[in-house]
């Protein structure tokens, strides 16, 4: 009896290797996919590197004449197997291998495409300053750089002054920064185009630089318009000597930025502009504004980008949006729950007198969450209790999190 014992005891343990092994193959099978996916995109991102041209002439199934955008000439070169020669018409962008074969290798879309791809157009932002508590002092930065110069040009033209064409905002994340520009643009009524700078950065060489000198000639199209780029130190970063291929790029683009920022002729055209004793003032207004671009950078991280883009005539004002003072936090609070059901009990001056160092996005979201505290409870009203426990959620958590990593 008691080898039968020990018999059935072995058969199980047998039973449990025999899972234990089938599992173990499974997971093989699965991190073999895994290897697999992974050596593909290690050898995708370790091919050679393209450069963009654009189609002169089909000759051929296989040949076409092309102008790479490297060189200055065209060049007949040999059309890759896998591309389609019937879609290969002039003007036609490709991209094309380096010197000195230059062989297409893929048709890539028109520079209208990308553009719509890329650049987010508004004709006029629905934000207003009303909307943004606190930050006089980077509004009338913001005023006296941007929205004065394209509403009222004579008073610069009388006093024959060049207004600024850049300025550069520059803040911890949350204070803002996006929804001033969206405000300026507001009472500016232009043309907004907001970029994100990261979307510039290609895999195609040059093709970030022709993505700026396109997202330029669409404002100066749409003219007077204000250009937004987001996080400019995705592509604006201080330039040095050992640098790779990708380093190179982005400093293609960073030329590119500074050559279309002083290229603008903006100060030429506002000083060359004859203004009438018999112009009315929407007509000066409309002179002076033709052609005009402004351009509002923003980044987390000025300490990191190229000083010939900070210098003065490229970025005349620097706008500072830092962490808000009690004053602004109790504005962003009346703003961020003026649509609220608020009970009578709901004083936000508790909370100012914490003295926490938040940004105006976490008194958002505190305003948010008190609201979800109240939808738990099936109330229709916010209580000074929700927004306590609002408050601990997001900013008390944020505190223990920050100790944490202090330890």
């Amino acid at each position: 009896s008691s080898q039968l014992a020990q018999l059935k005891t072995l058969e199980q343990q047998l039973q449990f290797l025999d899972t234990q092994i089938s599992f173990l193959n499974a997971d093989y099978g699965h991190l073999q996919q895994e290897y697999g996916m992974l050596q593909q995109q290690y050898e995708s991102l370790h091919q050679t590197p393209l450069l963009i041209g654009q189609v002169v002439e089909s000759i051929d199934a296989q040949h076409c004449i092309i102008n790479p955008s490297t060189l200055q000439q065209n060049v007949l070169v040999r059309v890759s197997g896998h591309v389609n020669p019937a879609l290969l018409k002039p003007m036609t962008t490709v991209a094309c291998a380096r010197e000195p074969s230059y062989a297409v290798h893929k048709i890539l879309p028109s520079s209208n495409e990308q553009n719509q791809m890329m650049v987010n157009v508004e004709s006029r932002p629905d934000i207003s300053y009303a909307d943004i508590g606190g930050y006089d002092s980077a509004k009338q930065d913001l005023i006296e750089a941007i929205e004065l110069p394209i509403k009222q040009p004579q008073i610069f033209k009388q006093l024959n002054i060049v207004p600024p064409n850049a300025c550069i905002m520059f803040g911890p994340p949350g204070t803002g920064k996006s929804l001033l520009v969206k405000a300026v643009a507001n009472a500016c009524d232009c043309t907004f185009i907001n970029i994100s700078s990261s979307q510039c950065v290609q895999k195609y060489l040059g093709e970030g630089a022709r993505m700026i000198r396109d997202i330029f000639k669409t404002a100066r199209d749409a003219a007077p318009s204000i250009i937004f780029f987001d996080e400019i130190d995705a592509i604006a970063t201080k330039r040095h000597d050992s640098a790779g291929e990708g380093d190179k790029e982005v400093q293609r683009i960073l030329l590119e930025l500074l050559t279309q920022l002083d290229g603008f002729n903006n100060a030429e055209h506002f000083q060359a502009e004859k203004i009438y004793d018999y112009d009315d003032q929407e007509t000066i207004r409309r002179k002076l504004n033709k052609n005009v671009v402004k351009v509002i950078f923003a980044t987390n991280k000025p300490d990191v980008l190229d000083p010939a883009l900070l210098r003065t005539g490229r970025c005349d004002r620097k706008v500072n949006v830092d962490l808000p003072t009690n004053r602004e936090k109790r504005l962003i609070f009346q703003v961020c729950s003026r649509k609220m059901n608020l009970a009578k009990d709901v004083d936000f001056e508790v909370f100012v007198a914490k003295n926490a160092k938040i940004s105006g996005a976490e008194i958002d979201n505190v305003c948010i969450e008190a609201g979800m505290c109240a939808i738990r409870e099936n109330r229709f009203i916010v209580k000074q209790a929700d927004f306590e426990r609002a408050w601990e959620q997001t900013v008390g958590k944020k505190k223990i999190e920050r100790r944490q990593t202090t330890c």
